[in-house]
């Protein structure tokens, strides 16, 4: 347990190669930050002189896999290194391609969900907060709230667990974060120079009632709102502001809105518009008056077509000269008897539609058109193998295999496996049951499983995958029961 850094102390040389040491094995700043006790900022501080902000990529597929290996969760591993849970997954995809020995990845099965559950509660139990179970076994703070909760709505002996206190600031600490308030600091330089989390200051500040301080003067703004309109006269964004104050960017543009109102040097609210925004916008204007059709223009410039049709009409409201629309992009050029025929050669000689359209340079409309009227939009090819292979498939039908298992025997879908058990039915004298509806006493077990597995507190996603079956129809059956059920349940 490391011990954290207090006051504004500055960090010693310690201290700073204890953190170098920490990165280096692809520990995430704000993990490091949360280990000493000191601000994330600071953490970047100290790395950024020795290179090590972002971590190499191969280091940390490294660590990833080593990490999965030990059966630590995706959320745990990227909040861990500061990255996304799909980050992850697509390391461990990479590296089970190729690998003589994957990493398996299936999810826990029902039994080990639940004794999850009962040992997160023993260790909220002892007194542990949410942060530390998460740690503790490999998983994420977000999913360890999660499944308390869930454990604390199916279970008779409720748990309660301890919060991260605030009161372990010292009273010195606190008059000093007030004093800094009062004289006008804002929140995340008092945290950077006492060292401690920008929550923790907004608490102190909230209890001394201090958070929204109004100034004595009597124009209605508050130490913020002058804070604000500083930071922005400075050059910072809407999205920076709002991120330093904790709130969302447009209550930083009503904030400036109201101070414009009031103070004689108004600021900049809005984004100016950049010189290459106006050339641009000049340049559509330039093209189109010398007849370009607008996905031309699009085509020209690089940018979409969506974009010059807002800007053109934007700029015919107010414009003495509108642009013109040209006719052919209303009205496209018809094609000729010579395409249509060479189209219709194409066809019968099997090619797909999307060879014909790359081959002529047409949509795929105009080709399906063409086809229609010819009649040769799905053209019957015959297959020799067809008739030999829908007996096959309704041989093995017969013998009690499922519909899927078919599939993957022949690389067929679903539903090419169903055509073909159809097709071999409309001829023979002994048809094959496509897809045999369960028993009564099947149906009722699924229902008896399906009820009891959603009393545990598991989602219908967790349901289907431990029976095998669909979400849908988890659904439709739950629906079904919740109809005239005394007790209704949910998943």
């Amino acid at each position: 347990m490391r011990v954290p850094v207090e006051g504004n102390r500055k960090i010693t040389d310690e201290v700073k190669s204890e953190i170098i040491q920490e990165r280096k094995k692809g520990i995430a700043a704000h993990v490091i930050a949360e280990q000493f006790g000191v601000h994330v900022n600071t953490i970047n501080r100290v790395i950024k002189e020795v290179g090590l902000i972002r971590l190499p990529r191969a280091v940390r597929a490294k660590k990833i896999l080593e990490l999965c290996r030990q059966g630590i969760s995706h959320d745990a591993i990227a909040q861990r290194y500061g990255i996304s849970r799909e980050y992850v997954k697509t390391v461990l995809h990479r590296y089970n391609k190729t690998a003589s020995d994957p990493i398996s990845d299936t999810p826990p099965t029902v039994q080990e969900l639940l004794e999850r559950r009962e040992k997160m509660a023993e260790l909220a139990r002892s007194g542990l907060t949410y942060q530390q179970i998460a740690g503790a076994m490999g998983l994420s703070k977000k999913y360890t709230y999660n499944q308390i909760r869930k454990y604390n709505q199916t279970s008779e002996h409720r748990v309660k667990v301890r919060r991260k206190s605030q009161e372990e600031i010292s009273v010195e600490v606190r008059n000093a974060i007030i004093k800094e308030r009062k004289n006008g600091t804002i929140m995340s330089e008092i945290a950077e120079l006492f060292g401690i989390s920008l929550g923790t200051v907004n608490y102190v500040l909230r209890k001394a009632g201090l958070v929204r301080s109004y100034s004595p003067k009597s124009d209605n703004l508050s130490v913020r709102d002058h804070e604000i309109a500083k930071l922005r006269r400075q050059g910072k964004t809407l999205n920076a502001i709002a991120g330093q104050y904790g709130l969302t960017e447009y209550k930083v543009y009503r904030i400036l809105k109201r101070y414009n109102k009031i103070s004689d040097d108004p600021v900049p609210v809005s984004y100016p518009i950049s010189q290459e925004t106006l050339n641009r916008r000049k340049k559509i204007i330039e093209l189109a008056h010398y007849g370009l059709t607008r996905q031309e223009t699009a085509d020209a410039l690089g940018i979409t077509r969506q974009y010059v049709d807002k800007w053109i009409s934007e700029y015919n409201k107010t414009a003495e000269h509108p642009v013109p629309i040209r006719k052919e992009e209303l009205q496209p050029t018809k094609t000729s008897d010579v395409i249509k025929n060479e189209i219709i050669q194409e066809r019968k000689k099997g090619k797909k539609l999307t060879e014909i359209v790359k081959q002529f340079g047409l949509s795929i409309s105009t080709v399906c058109t063409v086809l229609k009227e010819a009649g040769l939009v799905f053209p019957q090819v015959p297959d020799p193998e067809q008739p030999k292979r829908d007996q096959e498939i309704a041989e093995l039908r017969r013998q009690g295999k499922k519909i899927a298992d078919i599939g993957k025997l022949y690389g067929f879908t679903f539903n090419q496996v169903s055509h073909a058990l159809r097709r071999y039915n409309e001829t023979a004298d002994n048809p094959v049951p496509v897809i045999s509806p369960p028993t009564a006493q099947q149906v009722a077990e699924r229902m008896e499983k399906i009820i009891e597995l959603a009393r545990t507190g598991l989602t219908y996603q967790q349901i289907g995958e431990a029976l095998g079956i669909r979400k849908g129809h988890v659904q439709d059956l739950v629906r079904t029961y919740n109809r005239n059920a005394e007790h209704p349940i949910t998943a």
